[in-house]
């Protein structure tokens, strides 16, 4: 999945999260919210076997090994995802908030932010 993580600021990138044989484990949603900062979406019924997996595939990796500073911390209960998509999600969206509302202002395909 590292390999797969985007670039830039607020991208996701969308992923197979795979085993050391190169099998697919899960499909899962990469954004990086900082330099050093990234959350993964995982699907829902898979999401507890995911983390279970993504925490020994760290714990085992040499490189995060090194790093004193990885922390890795799961969130499911303290947020939800909600993806709209397809060629009519912006104007879906916009019939749900008021007219003045801009926060959609900048969001454009693989873009994510938090609206609350």
């Amino acid at each position: 999945a590292a390999a797969g993580a985007p670039k830039k600021l607020h991208r996701t990138t969308y992923t197979p999260l795979c085993n050391d044989n190169g099998g697919v484990e899960a499909d899962l949603t990469i954004t990086r919210l900082a330099d050093d900062s990234f959350y993964f979406v995982a699907g829902g019924l898979t999401c507890s076997r995911d983390w279970e997996w993504l925490r020994a595939a760290a714990a085992r990796d040499p490189i995060f090994l090194q790093d004193d500073n990885l922390i890795m911390r799961d969130v499911s209960n303290e947020f939800c995802v909600l993806s709209v998509q397809g060629p009519m999600s912006r104007r879906i969206v916009a019939s749900l908030m008021s007219p003045n509302d801009d926060r959609l202002g900048g969001i454009h395909f693989d873009t994510t932010k938090k609206i609350m």
